[in-house]
Formats: C-alpha cells, sequence, structure tokens
C-alpha cells in the first residue's frame, strides 16, 4: 500500500486508517466508513457535512491505497421519539405515539410507512441528488434481520463490565438503575421500561415497564400520557434493580409518557430489546467492523467509551476523528432543536453547491461561522481556486479542495475573473434586477463570459437573490463629505481623461488621487464605497470601475459633488 499522497487533513486521516488496518493484519477486503442520521429530523447541513467531510477521507484513502472502500450511511430509526418536532405536522397524533421506536410509528405527512420511513426516505433523496456514494442501513432492520443478534449477546455475557464502564459517566440519579439495553415494552410497544434482571444463560432479560419517556407538547388530550410539557428523557432511563420509585408517579410529576405496568421475561435478539445511545456506536462498530467514524466534538467522550466496549466485546474500534461545531452570526453553537441557521437548499439559492463543498474543505478542528454572509467570500474561495488548477503542478494538486470538490472530474475554469462579490456589487451599483443587462455588463468587461455563459448567468441569479433577501435593507448611500468634495472631484477629473480603461491602471488613478491630496487611501475608498454603493466595502475599486465604464462612474462622482454642493 503506497504511503504517497498530500499533507492536508484528508491524507492524514486516511494515514491513520492504513495504520489500524496493519494493527487489524487486514491488509486486503473492503474498508468500511461510517455517519450516522438521526431520523427524528429532516437531514440537515449538518448531515451534509459529516458525509461530505467522510467523503473526502475516503477519497484521500483511495489515492493512498488503491483498497476498496465503501460508506455506510447508517439511520438510527430504531430510537423512541422523546419530543414532538415542532416543524410537523399533525402533533397530536404524534404525541400519543411518544416513546415509541420511529420505524413504528405513522408517518405525519402521510407518504411513507412509518415516520422515520418518511425520514430515510428524505435522507436517500438528499445524498443521491448531490451525488454521493453510500450504502444505506436501517437500525430497525438491523435488529429485526438479527444482524445485531451476535453483538447483542456479546453485551449480554459483558453485562457487568459494561455497566460498570458507563455508570461512573452518568449523572449520581441515573446510576444506580441503568442497564446498557432498553427493552421495548410487548404491551405498549414504548421504551418506557427498565431492565430489573440479566439473564445471560437465556440470551434474555427481565424488564418491568414503569419508567417516564419522553417530552410532551402543550396539554396533549392524548391517553396513557401526562398533560403537561416535560423535559427530555434519555435512554439511561432504563433500570436493572428492581427498587425504583413509582414509575407512574414519576412521570406524573416530570410530565413524562407513562409505562404500562407490563411485567416480562424476553430474548435481547430479534429486535424485541436496543441498546442505550452509550453502547450504540459500540454495537455497530463491532457487527459491520468499521474503520473511520466521524463526530462532534460533544461527543468526544461518547466514543471513548463506546471505544472501550468495542474492546470489552473482542473487537478493535475505528479510527475516530472529531470536528469543531459549526456557529451562528454571534459566533454560538447552532443549535439544532431551535433549527435556525443556512440549509443546503438555503445555500444552493445563492451559490452552487460546489463553493459549500469547498468550505467543508477547510480545516475541520476549526469552529467555523455558518451564517448567510459567508456565502459570498467562500463562492470566491472556491472560484479563485477552480481558475487555479490549471497552473498548479501535480503535488499541489493533490491538497487542493478541487481535488476534493470535483475528485474524478475537474471542469473548466468559466467566466474569467467574473466573482460573486463583483457581480453582487454590479446589482447595487446599477440598482437593477435585470438578468439580462447584468450579463451584458459582465460580458463587456470579460471575453470569457462568452465562452460558458450558464455558469455566469447562475452566479447572477444567486448574486440577485442574496441582493435582495440580505443586502438591499442594508444599503445607506451618502454624499460626500464638505471634506470629501476635492478628492471626488480629482478622481472624477482623472477618470474623465483617461484612455486605459484596464482595472490596473483605473486601481493606480485612485492611489494618485490619495497621493496627490494626502489622504488616507482606506478611508478615500470607504468613502468612494459608500457614495456609489452605499456600503463600506466592495469589490477592487479598480475592477469595479472597469466593470462599469471610467466615463459612468465620474459621472455618478460628479452627480454626487453637485447634490453635496446644494445641500
Amino acid at each position: 500500500m503506497s504511503q504517497k499522497g498530500g499533507k492536508s487533513w484528508p491524507y492524514q486521516e486516511a494515514r491513520k486508517i492504513l495504520s489500524e488496518l496493519e494493527a487489524r493484519k487486514e491488509t486486503s477486503g473492503t474498508v468500511l466508513f461510517q455517519t450516522g442520521f438521526g431520523p427524528s429530523g429532516l437531514p440537515h447541513i449538518g448531515t451534509f457535512a459529516e458525509v461530505a467531510r467522510t467523503s473526502f477521507v475516503r477519497h484521500a484513502f483511495g489515492i493512498l491505497s488503491g483498497l476498496p472502500s465503501r460508506i455506510i450511511a447508517f439511520s438510527d430509526d430504531m430510537d423512541g421519539l422523546r419530543k414532538v418536532p415542532l416543524n410537523m405536522p399533525n402533533r397530536q397524533e404524534l404525541a400519543s405515539h411518544l416513546g415509541k421506536p420511529l420505524s413504528k410509528i405513522p408517518d405525519p405527512f402521510r407518504q411513507a410507512e412509518s415516520y422515520s420511513g418518511f425520514m430515510n426516505d428524505k435522507l436517500r433523496e438528499f445524498l443521491d441528488r448531490f451525488g454521493f456514494e453510500y450504502e444505506f442501513r436501517s437500525s430497525a432492520k438491523q435488529y429485526s434481520s438479527g444482524a445485531f443478534d451476535e453483538g447483542l449477546m456479546g453485551v449480554l455475557q459483558n453485562y457487568d463490565a459494561i455497566r460498570n464502564l458507563v455508570r461512573p459517566t452518568l449523572r449520581q440519579e441515573k446510576r444506580e438503575h441503568w442497564s446498557p439495553f432498553l427493552p421495548l415494552c410487548s404491551q405498549c410497544g414504548r421504551y418506557t421500561t427498565r431492565v430489573v434482571a440479566s439473564h445471560p444463560e437465556r440470551d434474555s432479560i427481565s424488564y418491568i415497564c414503569d419508567q417516564g419517556f419522553g417530552q410532551l407538547p402543550a396539554s396533549p388530550k392524548t391517553a396513557g400520557v401526562a398533560t403537561e410539557v416535560a423535559t427530555s428523557a434519555a435512554d439511561g432511563a432504563s433500570s436493572s434493580v428492581e427498587s425504583a420509585p413509582s414509575a407512574a408517579a414519576k412521570a406524573r410529576s416530570k410530565q413524562l409518557v407513562e409505562g404500562c405496568g407490563h411485567e416480562e421475561e424476553t430474548l435481547v435478539t430479534g429486535g424485541r430489546v436496543k441498546v442505550g445511545w452509550k453502547v450504540d456506536w459500540a454495537l455497530r462498530w463491532y457487527t459491520f467492523g468499521i474503520h473511520y467514524e466521524m463526530y462532534g466534538k460533544d461527543l468526544i467522550e461518547s466514543a471513548r467509551l463506546s471505544g472501550r466496549i468495542t474492546r470489552i466485546l473482542g473487537r478493535r474500534p475505528p479510527v475516530g476523528f472529531f470536528y469543531e461545531m459549526f456557529l451562528n452570526e454571534k459566533g454560538e453553537k447552532i443549535s439544532k432543536s431551535v433549527g435556525k441557521g443556512l440549509t443546503v437548499d438555503t445555500w444552493l439559492d445563492y451559490a452552487p453547491l460546489e463553493s459549500l463543498t469547498h468550505y467543508l474543505f477547510l480545516n475541520p478542528r476549526k469552529a467555523r461561522r455558518l451564517h448567510y454572509d459567508v456565502i459570498p467570500k467562500e463562492t470566491d474561495a472556491y472560484l479563485k481556486d477552480l481558475r487555479g488548477w490549471p497552473k498548479l503542478d501535480e503535488a499541489r494538486q493533490l491538497d487542493n479542495a478541487i481535488r476534493f470538490v470535483h475528485r474524478t472530474t475537474v471542469p473548466e475554469p468559466w467566466g474569467g475573473s467574473i466573482t460573486f462579490s463583483l457581480v453582487q456589487n454590479l446589482v447595487a451599483a446599477i440598482s437593477s434586477d435585470d438578468e439580462e443587462l447584468i450579463f451584458n455588463y459582465l460580458q463587456r468587461y470579460e471575453e470569457k463570459v462568452a465562452e460558458n455563459p450558464e455558469p455566469v448567468r447562475n452566479l447572477i441569479r444567486g448574486a440577485l437573490a442574496y441582493y435582495r433577501d440580505h443586502l438591499a435593507r442594508l444599503r445607506k448611500k451618502r454624499l460626500p463629505t464638505r471634506e470629501e468634495l476635492p478628492a471626488f472631484e480629482h478622481f472624477a477629473a482623472s477618470l474623465e481623461s483617461t484612455e486605459d480603461f484596464s482595472p490596473e491602471a483605473l486601481q493606480s488613478l485612485a492611489f494618485d488621487t490619495t497621493r496627490a491630496l494626502g489622504l488616507d487611501q482606506r478611508s478615500f475608498f470607504t468613502s468612494c464605497y459608500e457614495v456609489l454603493l452605499g456600503f463600506q466595502r466592495g469589490p477592487r475599486l479598480g475592477t469595479f470601475v472597469a466593470l462599469i465604464g471610467p466615463r459612468k462612474i465620474a459621472a455618478r462622482l460628479r452627480e454626487a459633488v453637485q447634490k453635496a454642493g446644494e445641500a
């Protein structure tokens, strides 16, 4: 296996996988990457990011090793519904199914056989739409088919060792009654159960259905549930000791879904139980022989714990990689429960998908803002790398983001020097949403626009939408101050007399104005942007003047000077 390749983070991760294969003495066969999906809600930009980044590592691994590999997209559809998402239809009906597996709850959209069936379909549509290569696996099907049976019996045989490992990591009130198993009550179909005994000699456990589970919407009128909003219960609410408090009273006091009181001994195989989330990763890693998995920084300790459980079961855990979380416009962690922030679809309203993928290639160990205002910059960063790609030698191409964004076929650079920011400021300058007018301006400015017009037109449509949705309300054009009038008159006169319309020459005229009048360069450029565009920043001034035309800019400056003098 080759150790050659790039130095960027995907290659570093790929080399770790190669080392793990050597430790496992697995020098042939298919290497398995895994990413997880929680089908209580629709796939989101975090889902896209995890699959994209995993795909980056897989691509680097293929370059280094030449070995076959697959990505498993695993859906946790055996999880119980803990609360009704705010954006779901038929919320009161869903409330009556709290505590049941997502795969056993009717689809509120009436389009699939179950709640998770709808979400799983959307996940596959989502991944297919963006061209990801993956193998879908459903938790419910893995449990019911017996795929997990060997691992489940391994958990049962190592019951005490796993309990002793996990319990110190729990809150004090959870420690005494915690069990790695969460049985599904055969009477009410909910995870409102606690384990009271384990029987490894019979491959079974005993449970009582007397626990609280879930978080109800305000005042649901459903039978068998409490009637006020509650705090969410975790998988770890199950218990392994007889002497627990009255669960029905506990559910009422905490306003949770109540257990039905059923008692039973049940096999741990065949989908009758699931493991709690602190054991779930280990079960999958053990069963599938996963070699690599990513996870958020908030799950570092869970990953370590799952790795230790995997070793207890007799196998090596995969190579893991934690990534930092996305931040909102205030620099705060984005909350999935609140549901605000960018989605993949909203990014695509403004910019090509490749610009988002390019953004995700940046070091995942650094927390990054994921908000609307990153789109122009990141789109231009993608376009810059795309245009620079043909000039790179093979060694530098290995580490360039374009290698991972496009993987097999890198498209020809398009649009010459046209950027998102340039189009955006052109929209502001001419105060028009006429796509054809903007395209004509760009075509006069840059001949290469005509060679491949459709990507440029898409960029125009995105910039128009971005300006309309996010910039128009922020625009505040002003007149020059009395102190600025001489500079504007000087610059206008220079633009009127010049015969060199190149961006470089026009940029030099702006610098000549600041030197002639002894002005601060930054302040002068900011004044030009505020007067001409209504923003404090803009594209390179010489480029902008060349795009609009030096005579037209001179006329606008003269007009602004005249109005300021009359004010």
